[in-house]
């Protein structure tokens, strides 16, 4: 999970689920976090024949403008990774002024760069070395309760593995 500070004590947070190489993200925060919005944006040759274009698909509650947000991390993940991301978004603070919600909007621009450089700095990487040492663990605690010489082995090549990772 990535954090920003809003005002009067509100954040703004979003977590990233890689899932292959596309993304799926929830971003929320406020007083009422909730799901108002998500949108669904994939990467495709531009329209123009230069770059990477993005194409969207949105679904608002009635009555919500989280799609506004929704859209922007959907598009930008998308786009940099060249893949299909989907964002569920949804941001409540009663009684927001113009100026709290400009706040809310310099916030979320900034999350969405945290989030950018989170994914374009190895974060499936690190997602995979955790899922290596998360499989190593359950499969361990199976290979304990097993005299299989042919799953210590396996253990043992996915140890090697995980320790050469720096886990």
């Amino acid at each position: 999970m990535i954090t920003e500070e809003l005002y009067g004590g509100y954040t703004v947070s979003c977590d990233i689920i890689p899932m292959g190489k596309d993304y799926t993200l929830a971003v929320y925060g406020g007083d009422t976090p909730h799901v108002g919005s998500v949108v669904m944006s994939s990467a495709r040759p531009s329209l123009t024949g230069e770059g990477i274009g993005v194409t969207s698909s949105v679904l608002t509650g009635l009555g919500h403008k989280d799609d506004v947000v929704a859209k922007l991390f959907a598009e930008a993940v998308a786009k940099s990774g060249n893949c299909t991301a989907v964002c569920a978004c949804g941001i409540h603070i009663d009684d927001i002024d113009s100026a709290q919600l400009e706040t809310v909007k310099q916030s979320c621009e900034k999350l969405l760069q945290r989030v950018l450089e989170t994914i374009g700095c190895g974060f499936r990487e690190k997602q995979i070395e955790f899922d290596c040492c998360l499989t190593l663990d359950i499969l361990g605690k199976e290979v304990q309760n097993s005299d299989v010489e042919k799953s210590i082995g396996y253990i043992s090549v996915f140890y090697a593995a995980y320790r050469n990772t720096g886990g």
